[in-house]
Formats: structure tokens, sequence, C-alpha cells
């Protein structure tokens, strides 16, 4: 079985290394694992990027002399027709590239790998030129699933379909609400659901910030942004930034509803003091704490007492069926399956229309299509799994019964739960240093104190 791992020769959000995370950690961690299959004989194995890491790596070191290796450089892979790669990962993600510069891409791909035919293309990146490239491979779009951020365990999904809203879940949305579940495996659900809602609110930074907001609002909606600059956001919205997006969000939201919003914890969106000024003088229901960006992952600790959250793409959306909250996705993006409003024009009906159960959804996702870190780092099960999927890609394509129970419900469900961190909040890397010296600072200020009291003392 020959196995292409690979990784967007573009540059992504102006840093040529973006990617590094995937080939070092995805990648590296992926074939670390087969390695140890007792049937890792039978495997070919090659990883791709773009040469700009061979500048920072050691490939070999780090993989092995077993493992190919193949590069694209800059002067390869620039957009024919002057277009920025901005623009081409948009036009490649939403399958709008012109016949030119689809054969330029297809036939670069297949001129780089004519010594190795995939199998199995392992992938972060719109594969439709892939899939024209190689058709007969199978691509599995890899990203993490709907967990990746303490308390909840690393989780996975490789997905036969595409990334983003190209997704299997909204391409098979029909058949999901159609799943059936028995009253033990919604037992099995809500007993889970309870678990994490007391452990999120027992743990919670901002319950004095929640208790001030539930006086002053009648509802609250959650808005996490993330990137703007990526297929991710442009391919499926008109805003050109989250500033845009959030005004637009805030103009169509009525004044009795506070809208909190949250920024990507990892080289995401942050707002300006300008901007934030700005935002806070027009909207009365602008929420936005200064703090909040000094925890990782915020957005959960908002989940149990919002009445909905607003997504184009975030993991926060399939948080929300723990908390059964109103998801409302734009775009078509990856909540899409999920979403009781795909609009921002009815905010306040969304809200007090009757909630629909989704635990069938929920159940399908954790059972079926999420995998578990020691699922993963599992060299048999792992091998076992890109094996199934191989073969039934071959025979039946990709069908709503493409993905068989990771394991039996009981052990899958054990795991989450004994894979819970406890060990929340964690302080954000970059806020550590400032809230450690405040800390530092007042300890320093009360011994100060103490000492000036007992010198009086000793006075008198």
């Amino acid at each position: 079985m020959n196995i292409l791992f690979y990784a967007s020769p573009f540059f992504y959000q102006e840093d040529p290394c973006y990617l590094f995370p995937w080939v070092d950690g995805f990648y590296k961690n992926i074939i670390s694992t087969l390695k140890k299959s007792y049937k890792s004989q039978d495997l070919k194995l090659c990883v791709s990027y773009n040469d700009s890491l061979d500048y920072c790596y050691n490939f070999q070191k780090n993989f092995g002399k077993n493992v190919l290796k193949k590069t694209f450089s800059w002067q390869e892979i620039k957009p024919p027709c002057g277009e920025s790669t901005e623009n081409i990962l948009i036009k490649l993600y939403k399958e709008e590239l012109s016949q030119e510069q689809e054969d330029f891409y297809i036939n670069l791909i297949k001129q780089k790998f004519l010594d190795f035919i995939p199998d199995i293309i392992i992938t972060y990146e719109p594969g439709n030129i892939l899939k024209k490239a190689f058709p007969n491979a199978l691509i599995l779009n890899l990203e993490y699933g709907m967990f990746s951020r303490k308390p909840f365990p690393y989780a996975y999904k490789f997905d036969p379909y595409g990334v983003v809203g190209k997704h299997f879940l909204n391409a098979f949305a029909e058949n999901l609400r159609n799943f059936e579940i028995t009253q033990n495996q919604r037992k099995l659900i809500n007993n889970l659901k309870e678990k994490i809602d007391n452990l999120i609110n027992e743990k919670s930074p901002y319950k004095k910030v929640i208790e001030r907001l539930e006086k002053r609002f009648d509802n609250l909606i959650l808005l996490p942004l993330s990137v703007s600059n990526s297929y991710n956001f442009k391919g499926h919205v008109n805003y050109s930034d989250c500033v845009e997006f959030a005004v637009d969000v805030l103009d169509k939201t009525p004044k009795n509803i506070g809208v909190i919003v949250t920024t990507y914890p990892y080289g995401g969106f942050e707002f300006n003091d300008n901007t934030l000024d700005y935002l806070r003088r027009k909207y009365s229901n602008f929420i936005y704490d200064n703090n909040t960006n000094m925890y990782l992952s915020p957005s959960q600790y908002f989940l149990p007492h919002i009445d909905a959250v607003i997504v184009i793409d975030t993991s926060v959306g399939f948080q929300a069926l723990l908390w059964d909250k109103k998801i409302i996705s734009l775009g078509g993006g990856s909540c899409d399956f999920i979403a009781d409003s795909k609009t921002l024009d009815n905010i306040e009906s969304c809200i007090k229309s009757p909630k629909v159960n989704k635990d069938n959804i929920l159940y399908w996702l954790l059972t079926r299509y999420t995998i578990l870190n020691s699922y993963f780092e599992n060299p048999d099960f792992l091998m076992s799994y890109l094996e199934n999927s191989l073969n039934k890609f071959r025979k039946a394509s990709i069908n709503f019964d493409f993905f068989d129970p990771i394991d039996k419900d009981e052990n899958i469900f054990n795991e989450l739960e004994k894979s819970f961190d406890k060990n929340i909040p964690q302080i954000h890397p970059h806020h550590f240093a400032n809230y450690y010296s405040k800390k530092i600072i007042k300890i320093i200020r009360a011994l100060h104190n103490l000492l000036i009291r007992l010198q009086s003392t000793k006075t008198t």
C-alpha cells in the first residue's frame, strides 16, 4: 500500500512554514505509528511539502531512510495568470480554477510523482486537483476532530469527501439526521453531556462575568472568530475580515441579546484597541472581555450559558451539540449539517424556536467519525482503518456506510471520559509572563505593606 502524505506546497497565512506542524506533527506521528504495525513491510511512504521546510528541518533524521521525500519550490508552484496564492487557494477550494490553471497543477503533480503512485493520499488541502491527478487514490483529509483542546483529549478525523464545508458530513446531512440510535446509546450521550457540563462549569474562569451578563441580557449568543485570510473563511462568506463579520452580526442582533465575541488562541485574529473602542461605543450588546485571550479555548466556557452560536468553520459549532445549543451556520460552512439557521436575518426567532434533538448525530460523530488519540496511536488499529477505508473506496466509492464504528460503544465512551484533563483553564503562553508578573507584583506589594505595619508596630 502506497501512502502519500501531502502538505500543500502553497504559502499559507503569509508563512512558508505554516504547515510545518502537519509535517513534523501529524505526518511524522502517523508514519511512526504505522511503522510499528505488523504489516509495516507492506507499506511504501512518501511525504511532500514546499522546500522552505528543508531550510529548518532535517527530514531524514525525523522520518528515516525508508520514507521518500518530494518537495515543491515556489518557482514551480507560482500561480499562472499572475493571481495571488490566496485567490488560487480559494478557487481551488471552490473548484473555480480556470482550465489553464487546473491543467497546470494537475500536470505539475503528475510529473512530481512519476515514481510514486499513491493508493491513499493523506492531506490537509482541498483535494479536487489531487483527485484528478490520481483518480484511483483514496484521499483522506486529516484534521483535528470535534475535540482538540483541554479538557477534551486530542481527536482526529479522516474525511474522504473534502475539507471545511465540502466534507462528508454536509454531503450526507440527510442520512445523519435520519440516523437512529437506541435508548441505551442515548443514555450514553446524556451521561457524557452531564459530566462535561459539570467539569466546564466547575472550572470556568468566567463565572462572575457570566452572572452579570445573564442579568443584563434576555439572551446570549456566542461569536467565535478565527482567521479570515484563508479559504476556510473567504471560501464561504464575502466579508473582507473578522471585523466586518462581527459588525454584520452586531447590526443584525437585537440589543436585548448579548453577543459574546471570542478570538482564536493560536495565531488567529485579535482586535486592536481602536476597533475595540469603536465596537464598545457603537454596540451596547458587544461583549469582549479583555481577559478572554488570557485563557486557551475560551469559547467552551461560555457554551453552557449561551442560547446560540454563530459559526463558519470552527469546532465550537460541533461542541455546541454537547449542550443542545442552537447553531447558526453561515455560507455553507463546516456546521451546515447541524444548523438550526443559515442566516443572520432571524437570530431572535431562531433562539425562540423549539429545539431539535441532535443526539443521534452527536452519537454518530463520536463513534464513527471522531478518532480519539489513543486509537490514533494504536499501530494495528490505524493500519486496519486505512486498509478498510481503501477497500470500501475501491468497492463502492464513497457512500454513507463508509464509516464503521471505531469500537464498542462502552469502550469509546469510557476512553473519552478517562481522557478528560481537569487541569483547566490553561493560561495562554503569550499571557503567561504577564499574568504571573502581576501576581508577583501583588505579592511584593502585600509583603511591603506587611513590613510597614510591622515597623510601625515596633515604633509604638
